[in-house]
């Protein structure tokens, strides 16, 4: 059994605030399971318990890479100081 340590619905990029109504995002999670981490994404349709989607996994190695990428990518998203707002909800 896998411990849950992220879960977040996230906005589809392409239209972030849903306008069309047509892109209600992605239910995001990041689990850890038997010594690997994985990463999954659920399309956020109208059923919160649907659970098709997309999984991988990565090796702790893999995973310290991951974060490594993200935080640079924060580091350079962060001096633009877009004023996105929060459109994350935790789930």
């Amino acid at each position: 059994m896998g411990s849950k340590f992220f879960g977040m619905l996230l906005p589809d990029y392409n239209d972030l605030d849903n306008k069309t109504g047509k892109v209600p995002g992605f239910r995001v999670f990041i689990i850890e399971n038997d010594g690997g981490v994985s990463l999954q994404m659920v399309p956020a349709d109208k059923n919160p318990t649907t659970t098709k989607g997309f999984e991988v996994f990565l090796n702790v190695k893999e995973a310290k890479e991951l974060v490594v990428g993200l935080q640079e990518a924060i580091q350079r998203a962060e001096p633009k100081n877009a004023k996105h707002k929060d459109r994350g909800q935790r789930c």
